[in-house]
């Protein structure tokens, strides 16, 4: 595998018999290296898409997880990537990484399983930067439970300042609830895209599903329209005790 070291000229890998809406070839630039690890392994890194939050991140870690422990690659991650802020992520860091491939996600897959990534991945002998949404299950459903549980660990500060918002009640069982509508209900590109949001109904119905189904429950909602939660949702008394935060 070629690494550039400084001073060296630039180098171009190329994979062939892959199309190329599928894989771009990147040119590699001098004044790379890799930390901690030795250049016989292949890494796999993730590319972070402007915009893309928490949600959509857990989404494109545990997808590549699955992707490099299904291929044989090194999973690494860059520094820019939120989930270090409140995970103790077991996933290394990795500066200045000399990824010769890009494998971008098929157009119109953000929500589904892209076959073509495991044939593309199977094939690819270099470093590669995985680029897309990633947002199924499937690409991490042989990842071990453990696995994902340990990949997943908060960090300490973020459980104290959740024991704080959330006291522990025994015999309390606490339901999540998440409501994104501020964007989703007035940025046009959005809406034009086919974005919508469940209506008030929708959540009534599932809360009062839980209330029945079980004797003691604990709606917790995070969202990013608390106004609306406060109208549509606090304001009803039979849905039980609801605390909003802001995502």
């Amino acid at each position: 595998m070629a690494m550039d070291t400084p001073g060296s000229s630039s180098k171009r890998k190329i994979i062939r018999n892959l199309p190329q809406d599928e894989v771009v070839i990147r040119s590699v630039k001098s004044d790379y290296w890799i930390q901690e690890w030795t250049i016989q392994e292949k890494l796999l890194t993730v590319n972070i898409i402007p915009g893309q939050r928490l949600g959509n991140q857990l989404f494109l870690v545990l997808s590549a997880l699955g992707l490099a422990l299904k291929h044989r690659f090194k999973l690494v991650l860059p520094r820019s990537i939120i989930l270090y802020d409140c995970f103790d992520l077991d996933i290394p860091v990795a500066n200045h990484i000399t990824m010769e491939t890009v494998v971008k996600e098929s157009h119109n897959y953000d929500s589904k399983f892209d076959h073509k990534l495991d044939k593309i991945l199977s094939r690819v002998k270099t470093n590669v930067t995985l680029t897309g949404y990633l947002q199924s299950w499937r690409y991490f459903q042989n990842v071990p439970r453990v696995t994902l549980k340990n990949t997943l660990t908060f960090q300490n500060d973020v459980l104290e300042r959740a024991q704080v918002l959330i006291p522990t009640h025994s015999g309390t069982l606490r339901v999540g609830i998440h409501v994104r509508r501020w964007d989703i209900s007035r940025k046009p590109h959005l809406v034009n895209f086919g974005y919508t949001t469940p209506s008030v109904g929708y959540f009534h119905r599932a809360m009062q599903y839980f209330k029945e189904k079980y004797t003691n429950v604990s709606f917790i909602v995070s969202t990013d329209d608390p106004e609306w939660v406060k109208t549509e949702l606090l304001s009803r008394q039979n849905i039980g005790h609801v605390s909003c935060e802001h995502n």
